[in-house]
């Protein structure tokens, strides 16, 4: 017997050499082995023999249930691209089964079974597969891939904070060195704007677009196609605003990429002619205005013959601005164009309750005042301004005279961004002003609002100035009265004419005179936020004529009145001041100075969730 178990014990030697450690040969004479030791009593001996054929076994079943799910994983992925997405999550959930735990190795069949249950629309099961994959992985952007995929699953859910939160999670492992990367940020920036846009924060979305703009420029011009996408998200988010001026230039710059990716004739295309067109139009640049609106016009036609046909009221809107610019050209040529116009417009809407409809009359009265017809001017001119004074409210005709009426009037237009009526109220309204009053002193200052919002840096500075002389003749008549506040204001919108022009002395003369003039009646010391913004705006012209230790001077006071402020919901404001102390500080070399306000800087930040700033200062203090 002891010659027989020696046999088998040689023979598994020399089968371990021919086929391996874990060859299925092996257990039967292990197991023969092992039953002669036993009936000779050599329990260690027949335990080890035993036991290696019993781990033989098992390490071969583990490799073929290893085959057996990697066969299973091409069979999954074979059907998903099938689009036989049931039979896919069926197969791969046996696969994920066999090869379960989640490691570096089969990362990727985790992720593959939660992109079959996307298409699947099981967003919650497929985000808790998602997630057991960045924690075994080692590549940043790998990981990155995965917390955008859970940013698509949430956004498919309208879960828009989760979204965001986990596209952030994708941003902060993304670099942004190469091309490539730059390019890959700017996508998940664009994500999140849209997630920031269904949340109805376009702010946030402004932000986003602008950094994705920017990483963008670096890397493409603005005719290729994702450009142009991203720069079409981000008209959206102006005219939204109300930013309509920006949505217009951004309009004029991507235009001919909108025309190479939608085509001449398109939706997309007839919008950008059209607004590229207004755009011109209102800074009073006709002759490049007019091939826009004849573009505009040449594409809505042959719109007119495919299922993109543009409404009534857009139609009317490219006769008034091709009306408009024959008006500028040749008023009485006009006429017929705009009461063309006019009709087809009263049809429209169904009343004369809007704003080109008493521009419109307007344009009447000059035209009939050209034509010596007085009667009718004044009767179009009347129209004019009762169709305003209706859009505007009733409270209008409850004003005590015509120019009172009149000042509210253009203030109201200015606010809404119809600056060319607000002039032409103001004219009027001065006109019937006689004197030099407190109400003609407030018309002027309007007036220089006005001139300024419409690029008339010269007209502006000389209202303001001619209201501050009104202004201040009161005040050595009427020595009693406050016109400290009043008085102030005007300097500091005379300011920041200067500074726009660059006359940075004047414009500290100015500021100078607006801060001594507030200190003179305000009567709340502690909720003055115009103090603030005086000091703060001194502080930067100073910083321009490299008056440094002076600038910092004004910075810190206008940081005093920031923190004495009854309102405490003012950290954009506080972020704005302490990041501009840091800089100012770092630029005169004061280290330990800037380094505080970078700490004050990140708090507000922290408070505010903006991780973007803390970031930028990490980088900076490093």
């Amino acid at each position: 017997m002891g010659m027989a178990v020696q046999t088998i014990i040689e023979s598994i030697e020399v089968m371990r050499d021919y086929f391996g450690y874990i060859s299925l040969e092996l257990p039967p004479l292990m197991k023969k082995a092992g039953q002669i030791y036993m009936k000779l009593e050599k329990w260690e001996k027949a335990d080890r023999l035993i036991k290696s054929a019993v781990s033989i076994l098992r390490e071969k079943k583990k490799e073929e249930e290893k085959e057996m799910g990697e066969i299973l994983v091409v069979q999954g992925e074979l059907y998903r691209r099938w689009n036989r997405y049931n039979d896919s999550v069926q197969v791969l959930s046996k696969a994920i089964e066999i090869l379960s735990p989640c490691n570096k190795s089969n990362a990727q069949v985790w992720t593959l079974y939660a992109d079959v249950l996307v298409k699947l629309e099981n967003y919650d099961e497929a985000v808790q597969f998602y997630h057991e994959v960045p924690p075994v992985l080692e590549d940043d952007n790998e990981k990155a891939i995965i917390y955008e995929r859970i940013c698509v699953a949430f956004e498919k859910q309208k879960r828009w904070t989760e979204a965001f939160n986990n596209a952030e999670k994708a941003l902060a492992l993304r670099s942004r060195q190469g091309h490539l990367e730059k390019g890959l940020v700017a996508s998940i920036l664009m994500m999140m704007s849209s997630i920031a846009l269904n949340m109805r924060n376009l702010p946030k979305a402004r932000v986003l677009l602008t950094e994705a703009l920017g990483l963008k420029e670096l890397i493409m011009d603005p005719d290729d196609p994702s450009y142009v996408i991203t720069a079409l998200m981000m008209t959206q988010v102006y005219e939204q605003e109300k930013n309509i001026s920006d949505a217009q230039q951004l309009y004029i710059k991507i235009l001919p990429g909108i025309i190479s990716l939608y085509g001449k004739v398109s939706i997309q295309a007839f919008k950008a002619e059209l607004t590229t067109g207004k755009y011109f139009v209102k800074i009073k640049e006709n002759e490049m205005a007019e091939p826009h609106i004849q573009q505009a016009d040449a594409i809505c036609k042959q719109l007119e013959k495919t299922s993109d046909k543009i409404d009534e009221m857009t139609v009317n809107d490219i006769e008034y601005y091709r009306a408009k610019l024959v008006y500028r050209k040749d008023p009485v040529k006009s006429r017929p164009l705009l009461q063309s116009c006019l009709e087809k417009r009263l049809r429209l809407i169904g009343n004369d309750r809007e704003a080109k409809i008493a521009k419109i009359y307007g344009y009447f009265a000059y035209i009939d005042e050209v034509q010596n017809k007085v009667e009718s001017a004044n009767e179009n001119m009347q129209k004019s301004i009762d169709i305003k004074l209706k859009i505007f409210g009733p409270e209008y005709n409850k004003m005590s005279n015509d120019m009172t009426k009149l000042k509210v009037f253009g203030t109201k237009l200015l606010k809404l961004g119809d600056v060319e009526s607000a002039l032409k109220s103001f004219n009027v309204a001065m006109e019937e002003e006689k004197k030099a009053d407190e109400e003609a002193a407030v018309i002027l200052n309007n007036k220089g609002a006005a001139h300024f919002k419409q690029g008339e840096s010269k007209e502006a500075i000389a209202s303001y100035e001619r209201s501050l002389e009104i202004f201040h003749e009161l005040e050595n008549q009427k020595s009693e009265e406050k016109w400290g506040k009043k008085i102030s204001d005007n300097y500091f919108n005379l300011a920041i004419v200067y500074r726009k022009e660059k006359k940075h002395s004047e414009a500290l003369e100015a500021l100078e005179k607006a801060i001594e003039y507030r200190k003179k009646d305000t009567e709340d010391k502690e909720d003055d936020f115009e103090s603030f913004t005086y000091y703060y705006q001194r502080g930067l012209v100073l910083r321009i004529l490299d008056r440094k230790p002076d600038a910092i001077i004004s910075f810190r006071q206008a940081l005093d009145i920031i923190n004495q402020l009854k309102d405490k919901n003012r950290d954009a404001d506080k972020l704005k001041i302490h990041e501009t102390l840091t800089y100012a500080y770092f630029e005169m070399e004061k280290l330990e100075e800037a380094k505080q306000h970078v700490d004050h800087v990140k708090l507000v930040a922290k408070a505010m969730k903006n991780t973007e700033k803390i970031k930028e200062m990490n980088e900076l203090s490093s």
